[in-house]
C-alpha cells in the first residue's frame, strides 16, 4: 500500500516539475513578446 502511494506521489512530483519547466518557458516567451511590442511601439512612434 505504501509503496502504491509513493510512486503515485513521485508521478505527481514529476509532473509537477514538468509544468515548472513549462511556466518558465512560457514566462520567457512572455518577456520576449513584450519586448517585441515595445520596440514596434517605439518605431511607430518614430515614424
Amino acid at each position: 500500500m505504501a509503496t502504491d502511494l509513493e510512486s503515485r506521489i513521485k508521478v505527481l512530483e514529476e509532473c509537477l516539475s514538468k509544468m515548472e519547466a513549462k511556466i518558465l518557458r512560457m514566462d520567457k516567451e512572455i518577456v520576449a513578446v513584450k519586448r517585441l511590442a515595445y520596440e514596434a511601439l517605439d518605431h511607430a512612434a518614430m515614424l
